[in-house]
């Protein structure tokens, strides 16, 4: 149900938008005193709340957490939805522990504290003027279009991490977070979209399922602590790395497990993520931690159509001989290579003489052909042939060298 069509608060010289409490004509701020208690009385530990386009205080805050407090001291409630509510000088929300919170078009005037135990949050086009610190456990948190207007946080909670909690909801719950992947209680970001990120800072949050299309400022976006992404398919046909989950629903490997309007993005504008992302962790000074980055950056330009053949072609090589600068392997396997077929091409038609295949000129061959990687010369009469054959390879010896370094130095780099 929307703002447009759900029953409003009747205080018609407010035009309150809020949502009428069941069984009285005002919303929740507007209720006299005495039906206030009556309904607070209706409340229970694990009870729904209802508050749509509702104007929250800290004094109806307490009223209702004290509604739902277990024997615990606990804050539990069942599903809050607070879409479209107006929070007046409210500083903090929680601890609580709730099935789903949804903080959809809400409005906070400053700077608040959320601390949450949740199956899934929403806060969808929220706005957040003074900032928010969002303490997190369990939740999935969708935050596409929203609003930091200072410095904000998501991070885990570990408040009720001591408890045992009963709660109806938590084993499907937790079955839903394995099937997708998701492990422990961390927070896992799953959208991103539309979001200006340029005040918002991660930190050990999961965000192996994050959309991050059409984001704002994603250079600025800070990450600390553990925040893995998502992975690269398994097998030899994939370098394992890191990736985005736009990636792997462009190859289609993927589906998203709570988005039904996850979109297919072409691979130009995934490549222009990966470079936004790749920028973050090196501001970051995590230089070997962009490595990944850089790589699906390379990977994406390589795969559309808007770069030119000619750069594709030279991005195929880089990729084969080196995982672009990333794999230090496959530099290594790639000068092997060249050693051995330049010892063949030596032995065969390089070296002058009618005895080919004897173990002395096997030997021969192998030491040219290793002195031709690193640029030396040997001082041996070659036939045509083994000339262009060594010129060949000290051209692209030293290149598959400088390759290999490359990589290593990518992936130990501070």
């Amino acid at each position: 149900m929307t703002q447009s069509n759900w029953p409003t608060c009747q205080r018609t010289k407010e035009r309150c938008p809020g949502i009428r409490v069941e069984g009285f004509e005002y919303c929740l701020t507007h209720l006299h005193p005495e039906q206030l208690t009556q309904f607070l009385s209706r409340l229970g530990p694990g009870a729904d709340l209802d508050a749509r386009g509702t104007t929250i205080t800290n004094e109806l805050l307490v009223g209702l957490t004290k509604a739902v407090r277990d024997r615990h001291w606990r804050v539990i409630f069942g599903d809050v939805n607070l879409e479209g509510a107006t929070f007046d000088r409210v500083q903090q929300l929680g601890p609580w522990v709730a099935h789903r919170l949804f903080l959809d078009a809400t409005k906070f005037d400053r700077y608040v504290n959320i601390d949450v135990y949740a199956a899934l949050i929403r806060c969808v086009d929220a706005q957040f003027d003074g900032g928010v610190t969002m303490r997190v456990a369990n939740a999935v948190i969708v935050a596409e279009r929203a609003f930091f207007g200072a410095p904000s946080s998501i991070a885990p909670s570990r408040i009720f991490g001591s408890y045992e909690l009963e709660l109806q909801w938590l084993p499907a719950w937790e079955g839903e977070r394995e099937a997708a992947g998701l492990g422990g209680q961390w927070p896992a970001l799953v959208s991103l979209h539309g979001t200006d990120v340029g005040n918002l800072v991660l930190v050990d949050t999961d965000l192996s399922l994050c959309v991050f299309a059409d984001a704002h400022r994603l250079d600025q976006l800070r990450i600390e602590g553990y925040c893995p992404f998502d992975t690269s398919p398994g097998g030899w046909r994939w370098a394992r790395r890191q990736v985005l989950f736009e990636e792997n629903i462009w190859r289609g490997h993927r589906f998203h497990p709570f988005l039904e309007d996850s979109q297919w993005i072409p691979p130009e504008r995934i490549a222009v993520l990966y470079r936004s992302l790749r920028k973050a962790y090196e501001d970051g000074k995590n230089e070997a931690g962009a490595g990944d980055f850089y790589y699906g950056e390379m990977e994406m330009r390589r795969r559309t159509d808007q770069t030119p053949w000619a750069e594709r072609w030279i991005l195929a090589v880089y990729w084969l001989l080196s995982g672009y600068g990333q794999r230090a392997g496959r530099a290594v396997v790639a000068i092997v290579v060249l050693v051995a077929v330049v010892s063949v091409l030596l032995l065969t038609v390089g070296l002058p003489a009618d005895h080919v295949w004897s173990w002395g000129r096997v030997d021969q061959s192998l030491r040219i052909a290793l002195g031709a990687v690193v640029f030396r010369d040997a001082g041996q009469t070659l036939t045509s042939a083994g000339a262009w054959t060594v010129m060949i390879a000290r051209f692209v010896g030293p290149v598959l060298l400088a390759l290999g370094v490359l990589a290593v130095r990518a992936r130990v780099k501070r």
